[in-house]
């Protein structure tokens, strides 16, 4: 059997406005083993077949798959509806995780919540038929002075993700934005985890809204150097997704653009490597 480890992905909107060839391209030859395909209007109007295609030249898997980021001409509106498609795309491409957002919401006594927990629980039974898990993502508390939200208590998030057997997927800059612990939020979620949104945070003057999803180690919130090598040291050994913000990676060469990505990518595996060399005898 092949030893399990942590693969390395790349979100497709780090390079959203770009055709989707080019930015896989740029993903591949930062020297990711995947990528996270986040639905867009190109993927949407090729449809999942040439979609699929699109990633098998570049010779890069769909490692997990993420809804459209704005309302998008041809997703479907309905919770129901939404889920469904996030399933069916993650069966399609051969996903091992399906990422979806957390509703935001004060209460689950609406008939939106009923909506919303019985399109995750058909994606979820899909997603059992198939191979692939539905991977809850943590959300950020708000810094506004605006009452936290419902899914903002991680207590109640993991109790929720276990009452529906849904994954999770950690977004690192949300924790750091929160003012979270990140070790700490690692051990609480434990074994539920399989997919990290990987990306800095950084607090700004004036108590504006933090700076999130930056380059690794440009952030002043958090060490998430530490937080890999204690990945590694947990035994963790699913996706770790770079998922950071197209104006952190723009510009005007593709060499360019390469670089910058390929120096997130070296980043985690620098942390990740040096975790191993430290549990050799």
């Amino acid at each position: 059997m092949a030893e399990q480890r942590v693969r390395l992905s790349c979100s497709t909107a780090s390079f959203y406005e770009l055709p989707l060839a080019s930015a896989v391209g740029i993903i591949r030859d930062a020297g990711f083993d995947g990528v996270e395909l986040v639905a867009g209007p190109e993927s949407l109007a090729r449809g999942l077949a040439a979609t699929r295609r699109v990633l098998e030249r570049a010779g890069m898997p769909a490692l997990s798959f993420h809804p459209p980021l704005y309302p998008t001409p041809g997703w479907p509106r309905s919770q129901m509806g939404r889920g469904r498609a996030a399933a069916e795309s993650a069966r399609e491409l051969g996903c091992e995780v399906m990422v979806i957002h957390a509703p935001k919401s004060r209460t689950l006594a609406t008939p939106r919540a009923r909506q919303y927990i019985a399109a995750i629980a058909d994606a979820r039974d899909l997603g059992k038929a198939h191979g692939f898990v539905v991977g809850l993502e943590t959300t950020q508390r708000p810094t506004d002075g605006r009452p936290p939200l419902l899914f903002d208590d991680l207590a109640f998030f993991l109790r929720f993700a276990d009452e529906h057997n849904l994954s999770v997927t950690l977004d690192t800059c949300h924790a750091a934005a929160s003012g979270d612990d990140l070790p700490a939020v690692l051990a609480q979620i434990g074994p539920r985890l399989r997919n990290i949104h990987f990306s800095d945070c950084r607090t700004r003057p004036d108590h504006k809204k933090p700076a999130t999803h930056l380059r690794p180690g440009t952030g002043n919130t958090v060490d998430l150097a530490a937080f890999v090598r204690a990945l590694g040291h947990s035994g963790y050994t699913g996706l770790i997704t770079c998922e950071v913000s197209p104006l952190e990676l723009f510009a005007w060469s593709r060499r360019a653009m390469v670089r910058k990505l390929a120096a997130t990518h070296d980043f985690i595996a620098k942390a990740l490597a040096s975790t191993a060399a430290q549990s050799r005898p």
